[in-house]
């Protein structure tokens, strides 16, 4: 995920938590999931919009220094999220979702639908979004704001 600033997932939030929160949202999103290369390592560009510019020996990926094994372990994180948006087809649709389509409902912790007040409220602790049962699948998925504890009332 890089900003057409220069700035990558690293350099925008420091948080672990809002990072996998981000990552897990781009993942869910419609369409092609575009997680850059090195967002699992916590990559930065330093700023510098044109990636083709950049130093290998300064800002390339440092895959000894990656942590594995780590229990914060980024790369552990994402390789597991990937490994189950492969599993549940119904996180990667085949088909575009409208606004308002019954097919995904963001909810509210307190299991409310979202309003487009809420969609704005920085103090929103988290939300869950709901995919409608295709066949015999279906899901929810919880995405936490910050690392606090939030009570969520599942439908």
């Amino acid at each position: 995920m890089v900003t057409h600033d220069g700035e990558t997932l690293a350099d925008l939030e420091p948080d672990p938590a809002t990072r996998r929160a981000l990552l897990a949202s781009v993942l869910v999103a419609q369409g092609v999931p575009m997680i850059s290369s090195g967002d699992e390592l916590g990559r930065t560009q330093g700023g510098i919009r044109d990636g083709y510019r950049l130093e290998p020996d300064r800002w390339g990926l440092d895959w000894p220094a990656a942590g594995a094994g780590d229990p914060g372990d980024l790369r552990a994180w994402v390789g597991a999220a990937v490994a189950a948006w492969h599993r549940h087809p119904v996180l990667r649709r085949g088909t575009w979702v409208i606004p308002g389509d019954a097919a995904i409902v963001w909810r509210t912790p307190a299991g409310a639908p979202m309003s487009e007040e809420r969609w704005r409220d920085p103090d929103l602790a988290g939300m869950l979004v709901e995919w409608a049962r295709s066949s015999e699948h279906g899901a929810a998925l919880v995405l936490l704001v910050r690392a606090d504890p939030v009570e969520f009332h599942l439908p």
